[in-house]
Order: C-alpha cells, then structure tokens, then sequence
C-alpha cells in the first residue's frame, strides 16, 4: 500500500504553533480583559450565548496504543487521527476527518468535511476508493491520508474527547487564536454513534482551563507579556494521552499488563 501524496512540501512557509497553559479558573476575567485590545470572540463563539461552543472528537490508535506512546516518549515527528464534529446532533451536521501532525513545535493540520451520514458510512466500511460525489481534489488527498494510514495500522477508535472553547481570533492579524478550553471529559472506546453523547463521561482538570496560544511564525509581542504578567509555563499537554492515562489507571487497578508478554507490549504504565 503506497502512501497517498500531495506532491507539495509538507511544511509551510510560515509554521503553525501552539503553545498551551494550564490555567486556574479564577483567572478568567482577567485573562480576557488583557487579551480584550488584540482580539475578538470567534464567529462561532460569538454564536454561543456564553461564548463556548462544544468540542467533540474520536481519536484513533492503535490496538497498543503507539500514538499515545510516541507523545510520551517524545518523538519528535508524530500524527494524530481523529474525527471532530461540534455541539449537539442535527440531520444535516458535519464532521470532519482530521490528521494533526507535529514536527518538532510545529503543528500541521490537515481536515476533510463530510455530512455526518457519509463520515459514519466511510468509517464503518474503510477504503482507499471514494465514490464520484466526493469530487474536490484535496478533500480526497486528505481522505486517501486518513484512511491509508488507517488500514495500514488498523486503527480502532479508542477515546472521544469533549470539551467547551471559546475562541477568539486576532482583530489584525487572523491567523492568531487564543482559546479557553474547559470542561474536559472523556468516554472511552466510543463506536461513531456516541460522538453526541452526554453520558458515561470521566472529567479531568475541572479547576482549569486549557489555555492555547497559537500564531503563525513568531509569537506575538503582547502574547509574550501575557505569559509574563500572568506568570504562565507552558505545558506539554494533549488531551487524548490525559484521557488514555485515566484509562490506563482504571484498567491497572484491575489487571497489570506485562509489557514484554509475548512480544506485545499491550498497556505499559505511566
């Protein structure tokens, strides 16, 4: 199996970066006053009567979980896989399939969008050929990637990930993003029906927000005072491996699985 390609340079002329913060709740208004003069609530946020809207993702990995490993162990170059959709179930919403790739600090990001009928038709029943109605070009590239790497690694869904954000985007510059993610949770082993659901959640970090800063290139000069002013370190954090560790934990307190079991290294622990 060849893997697909867009015949372009996969990193660009002016690299993405995300720089994220565990950040105490009390801190919030005074967050967003700082940040008030260079940027503006998203147009989906703006939507929101208290500014957030609902993040849904699926995450992918394999039987033994290599992808949650790789963060741990630090590779430097990594994907991620995963289908997101937002907020609650509508006939017509989309999802879209998703390939986060980091090269060392810096953050490509790859998505597809599909009604919801046809993202459930196209995970349940996998394959590299797409019917004739998909007829965008780097929709397909995009699809090719996921699945290629899908079926190669046989792929299971392993963890869905929610949580509110509210986004802002910079009135000058609009590449520039800060959000506060909150209400983190996590269901695991999820089938793509349970994408919408409100049950069987494990929360974490519920004293915090997720703070992202993200730009394009360098970071911003008024976003280098506010990692001053507020004091704030950033932190390696991704919400999938803090989902698996959870899982992790409740699956050790049962049975501890021997890394070095027949060549399968199944759970290691943390």
């Amino acid at each position: 199996m060849r893997a697909p390609t867009t015949g372009v340079n996969v990193l660009p002329d002016k690299a993405r970066f995300e720089i994220k913060y565990f950040v105490p709740r009390v801190l919030g208004g005074q967050l967003r006053e700082a940040i008030a003069p260079y940027v503006e609530l998203d147009p989906y946020s703006k939507k929101e009567k208290d500014r957030a809207y609902t993040v849904r993702s699926i995450y992918y990995d394999t039987a033994e979980f290599d992808y949650h490993f790789e963060k741990l162990d630090g590779l430097k170059v990594r994907k991620k896989l995963r289908i997101r959709t937002y907020n609650n179930y509508k006939e017509q919403k989309t999802a879209f399939f998703e390939i986060k790739r980091r090269y060392n600090q810096v953050i490509i990001k790859e998505r597809a969008e599909l009604p919801i009928s046809k993202a459930r038709e196209f995970i349940t029943q996998p394959s590299l050929e797409f019917p004739a109605d998909i007829d965008d070009r780097l929709k397909r590239v995009v699809l090719s990637k996921f699945f290629y790497n899908y079926l190669r690694e046989a792929l299971e869904p392993k963890l869905l990930v929610v949580y509110e954000r509210e986004a802002y985007v910079g009135l000058q510059d609009r590449s520039i993003r800060v959000t506060f993610d909150t209400n983190l949770r996590f269901h695991f082993e999820p089938e793509i029906d349970e994408i919408f659901t409100d049950n069987g959640f494990v929360y974490r970090f519920e004293p915090y927000y997720i703070l992202e800063l993200k730009f394009n290139g360098f970071m911003p000069k008024w976003m280098r005072q506010l990692t001053r002013q507020f004091s704030l370190s950033a932190q390696s954090i991704s919400k999938y491996c803090s989902g698996v560790e959870v899982f992790i934990e409740k699956e050790s307190s049962t049975t501890l699985l021997n890394p070095h079991v027949n060549g399968h290294h199944g759970i290691r622990s943390i």
